[in-house]
């Protein structure tokens, strides 16, 4: 993912779409949603980006979600 693109990514009035690897329509709405419904649950959400351009053979994007659990204990997943 380009940086341009990763720095507005969670930004509600920025346009980040993009065609996708396969060349697959976006609509730059989904990851603001995202970013809306995790606050609600004060839970978090970063992103790691490797871009193709710069990273031919080791590129990608690693999305990590943190949930707090009722006793403030971080459980994470990655994916």
């Amino acid at each position: 993912m380009p940086p341009e693109i990763l720095r507005d990514l969670f930004e509600q009035n920025k346009k980040t779409s993009r065609k996708g690897t396969t060349g697959e329509e976006g609509t730059g709405f989904g990851m603001p949603l995202v970013k809306a419904f995790l606050d609600q649950y004060k839970a978090k959400i970063s992103v790691e980006s490797k871009c193709v351009d710069t990273y031919p053979n080791g590129h990608g994007t690693v999305f990590t979600i943190t949930f707090f659990a009722a006793n403030q204990e971080e459980i994470k997943h990655a994916s």
